[in-house]
This record gives structure tokens, C-alpha cells and sequence, in this order.
């Protein structure tokens, strides 16, 4: 996108402002500020935060930076296929609803800080753990990487590609590790609060605003396109994709939402179980929302001259709304896009670096005094982000389909969430034998589809999770159910909460948790 000197420095203005309200918002807002020492603090924010709060980092997993680059320019060129996230977004949060009662209580009364805990404290399984731990971060990584690349394309934009693309993932990284070593969770927290505030202001009224400008409302718009690009009016962009593929990704999509390390965190993180369903609740209907006006959106910039000749479709976000606004509005724009980035890394690589050192050197080093567990995780988050860093710097393809392919191994994990706080026969060997034949057979078919011309369009997630499902209902049959099962889900059928979501129950119990999690 061609910029004058002037557009440069009022969208570099924009920049710099963003980072002095950055900077607060993550080092010296009250409510980012950790409150005492323990790694609960550092990890769950001593399970303080209020529904919004929780709001806002649910919305980031969805809502993320590659919706404005990979996302946005799929749904440019093919249409109403990318709607698809609307779809599994609502259903998501449905299964958010039904699921976080049983996933807070439990981390509540055993002061779980991760997803591997989780499935310790269910299985009393460390290698089940370990396997979920490592396979976990690797399933999920490449979201923080299509976050790091969004962000280097973001600083191109704002500043009129005077900063290169490597440079503002260099320094956003150095921002990233500063500001998770510095607060952990509540960092991030404060951080998401700022972004979900200007998602609803900028891509709720930027959208339609952009829609009105550039092609003269919404009727105008689906009436061009079915003279223009009639394929991108329906969900398999005329035939392009099947009807098969389309239902799987949202299912996929649906369930492995779940999977994240990182969702856990999220939840973890709430005050209540009231809090945690306020959040999905109000998360559906913000998404229904934000979601369908900026896809919309990216469905119309076919329409927009020049938007198909981009040398990186990836910045066709920022061109539309330059194009509709000038370079305010891209100033605005990359903004948004730049936070967006920010929140969800930190989010995801603090959950991750806790993993790392709660549930893989820990277990190495289980003497661990708090102090330097948190010293530990600091560092890892150090690591894990350089890494990300190098990656994310690398030529890349199409950001939205690499994650669409990585959510075929993590669907694989809800089986044994799903089974672990509803079933109580589900045990270590039906769930992980269960989980790692659907992750063999969904990586296989993703990365061999013409050995399987038989899939029919559905894709390797679908069949894993079908075989991983089976083999969960054979082996919990099969196998005797585990004593202390029953304990555990005594203290869910038990636990109540007032209107204001105190605790008015509590479970008398000698289920002693760092036995089994520590």
C-alpha cells in the first residue's frame, strides 16, 4: 500500500499512542499488578477475576490477529466459507457453558493451575500427563506463530512498510516477554480487558461503516457479489470445497476450542462457576456480533478495486479500511490488530511456559520451593517465545488453513476431557490409548489425503475422533471403574453457589490433590 509522509507519521502517531496506553494497561493498572507471591497468583490470578474479565479472554480465542490477515483474506477471496467461525464460535461457547462447572470446581478445590493437571488429578496418569502436556503445546504453538507473523504484518501496515515485518515481531516479542515475566496472568488480563473494548468499538462500527462506504450497504454488497463472484454467496464457494469439509472444520472447530492448554487457564481464572457461564454467555452474543459484520466485510473486499491485486493478501484488512477511511483509520486498524496479536501470545505463552515448568521439570525437580517454580516459568517463557519468534519470521502460507489443519489433532484431547468430568468409568488406559489413535489417524489423513480416497470430504479430526470415541466407550466397559472416582465427582454433585456465586457447600474430603498433581 503505497503511503504519503504525512499518512506515515499520523498512522505512526496512532502507534505510538497505543503503546503508551499498552504500556499501562499491562504494568500499572491495579488490576494487572500480582497481589502476592504464589504461583497460584502468578498462574490463575488467585481465581479472582470477574465475568468480563473472563469475557475478554474467552473472546481472544476466537477473535484473534490472524482473523484480520488469513482469515480476512479467505473470506475475500472465497466468501462465505469463512463464516464457518461464526458458526463453531456460538457452539463453543455452549460447550463452555455445559463443561466449566465441573472444571472449576475441581481446580478450585485442588488448586489446579494447568490442563495436565487436570488430567492427573482425574487419571493418576504422569505419563498420560506428560504425553498430554508436550503433545498439547505442540498442537497449539502454531497460533502463537500466526499471532507473531499478524503483528510483523501489522507494524508493515501502520507504518507504511517503513518498519519491516521482522522488526515489529523483534520488538513486540521483547514487549510480550516483559509484560507476562512481569505479571503472569493478571498482565495478560489487563491487556485483554483493553483489546475487547476496542474490538467492539472498532470492528462493530468500522465494519459497517467500511460496508456503507466502499459498496453502499448491505443489500448492495450481496447483490454485486452474486453478479461478481456468485461462488463466494455459498458455504463450499461453489463446489470448491464439499459440504463434508464444511461441517467438518466446524465440528472440529467446535470441540477442539476446548482442547486449548490455554482454555483451562481461561477458566481457571474465574471467581465463580456464575462468573465462568456469565462470560459464555455474553461471549455468544458478542461474537454473533463482531463476528459476522467482519466477515462480512472481508466477503465485500472483493468488491473493493485493487484488493485483489495485493502482493500479500494478508494486508487486505488494513487496504479496506485505508481505502474507506485513510490513514486514521489504518492507524485504528493495525492497532487492533496489533493487540489483538499481543493478548492472545501472552495469553498462550504464559499458559504454556506453566505446563512446561509445573508438569515437565517439576516433575524432574518435584522439591520446588514457589519461588523457584516462578523463577522456572519465567524462563520458559523467555524460550518458548524466542522460538515462536524465529518461526513466525519465516515465509509462511496461508495462516487460516494451517490452523483449520492443527485443529484435526486437537479435537483428539476433548474425548478425554469429555469422558474425564461427565463418565466416571472413563479411565487412563481408555483415554489414552483412545486419544493417541485419533491423533495418529487425524495427522495421517491431513498428512496423506490421497491415501485416503475413501474420506469422502471429511476430514482426519472427524475419523479420529469417531475411532477415539469408540475405543473410550470399549475400554471404560472393559475396565474396572477406579475407587477414587467416585469422591471426585461427590465433590461436584455437592457444590452450590448463592446468587452472588459464594460457595454455600463444601465436600469433607481426604482426597489429598498434590499426591496426584504435584
Amino acid at each position: 500500500m503505497e503511503m504519503t509522509n504525512q499518512e506515515i507519521i499520523i498512522s505512526c502517531l496512532f502507534l505510538a499512542v497505543f503503546l503508551v496506553v499498552f504500556i499501562y494497561a499491562a504494568f500499572f493498572w491495579k488490576s494487572s499488578k500480582l497481589e502476592g507471591s504464589s504461583m497460584e497468583e502468578f498462574a490463575v490470578g488467585s481465581r479472582t477475576f470477574s465475568y468480563f474479565i473472563v469475557l475478554c479472554t474467552l473472546i481472544g480465542c476466537f477473535l484473534t490477529a490472524g482473523m484480520y490477515t488469513g482469515w480476512f483474506s479467505w473470506g475475500m477471496y472465497e466468501g462465505l466459507i469463512s463464516q464457518y467461525l461464526l458458526v463453531y464460535g456460538i457452539a463453543s461457547f455452549f460447550v463452555m457453558y455445559i463443561f466449566s462447572t465441573r472444571i472449576w470446581v475441581w481446580g478450585k478445590n485442588f488448586n489446579l493451575l494447568t490442563q495436565p493437571d487436570f488430567i492427573q488429578l482425574r487419571f493418576r496418569s504422569k505419563p498420560l500427563t506428560l504425553i498430554s502436556a508436550i503433545s498439547g503445546i505442540i498442537i497449539e504453538a502454531p497460533w502463537c506463530i500466526i499471532e507473531m507473523a499478524a503483528l510483523g504484518w501489522a507494524v508493515t501496515a501502520v507504518t507504511g512498510g517503513l518498519i519491516p515485518k521482522e522488526i515489529g515481531i523483534i520488538f513486540f516479542t521483547a514487549l510480550i516477554i516483559a509484560y507476562t515475566t512481569y505479571g503472569g496472568i493478571k498482565a495478560v488480563a489487563g491487556v485483554e480487558v483493553l483489546k475487547g473494548i476496542l474490538v467492539i468499538v472498532i470492528v462493530i462500527g468500522g465494519s459497517i461503516a467500511a460496508i456503507y462506504k466502499l459498496v453502499g450497504g448491505f443489500g448492495p454488497m450481496f447483490h454485486a457479489l452474486m453478479s461478481a463472484a456468485p461462488q463466494n454467496m455459498t458455504f463450499n464457494t461453489g463446489g470448491t470445497y464439499s459440504y463434508s469439509y464444511w461441517n467438518s472444520i466446524i465440528i472440529t472447530g467446535t470441540l477442539g476450542c476446548f482442547g486449548w492448554i490455554s482454555m483451562f487457564a481461561r477458566i481457571y481464572t474465574a471467581r465463580s462457576v456464575a462468573e465462568v457461564k456469565k462470560a459464555a454467555s455474553g461471549g455468544a452474543i458478542l461474537l454473533v456480533i463482531v463476528c459476522a459484520l467482519l466477515l462480512l466485510l472481508a466477503t465485500a473486499t472483493y468488491l473493493v478495486p485493487g484488493a485483489l491485486d495485493l502482493p500479500d493478501p494478508n494486508m487486505s484488512f488494513f487496504y479496506v479500511f485505508e481505502k474507506a477511511f485513510g490513514p486514521f483509520f489504518l492507524g485504528i486498524s493495525g492497532i487492533l490488530v496489533i493487540i489483538t496479536a499481543i493478548g492472545l501470545i501472552g495469553l498462550i505463552v504464559n499458559a504454556h511456559a506453566i505446563v512446561i515448568s509445573e508438569n515437565i521439570i517439576r516433575e524432574l525437580k518435584p522439591d520446588m520451593k514457589d519461588e523457584n517454580r516462578r523463577k522456572v516459568t519465567r524462563w520458559c517463557i523467555v524460550g518458548y517465545s524466542l522460538i515462536v519468534m524465529a518461526v513466525a519470521m519465516m515465509d509462511l502460507p496461508n495462516l487460516a488453513h494451517i490452523a483449520i489443519t492443527f485443529y484435526e489433532g486437537i479435537v483428539q484431547i476433548i474425548p478425554l476431557i469429555l469422558f474425564g468430568i461427565f463418565w466416571k468409568r472413563a479411565n487412563k488406559w481408555s483415554v489414552g490409548i483412545g486419544y493417541v489413535a485419533g491423533l495418529v489417524i487425524a495427522i495421517s489423513i491431513a498428512a496423506f489425503p490421497a491415501a485416503f480416497p475413501w474420506a469422502g470430504g471429511w476430514t482426519g479430526g472427524i475419523y479420529g475422533f469417531v475411532v477415539n470415541i469408540l475405543i473410550n466407550i470399549v475400554l471404560g466397559f472393559v475396565i474396572k471403574q477406579d475407587t477414587y472416582v467416585d469422591e471426585l465427582f461427590e465433590i461436584i454433585e455437592s457444590y452450590e453457589e448463592d446468587s452472588q456465586g459464594n460457595a454455600i457447600s463444601q465436600v469433607n474430603h481426604n482426597y489429598v490433590a498434590h499426591d496426584h498433581i504435584g
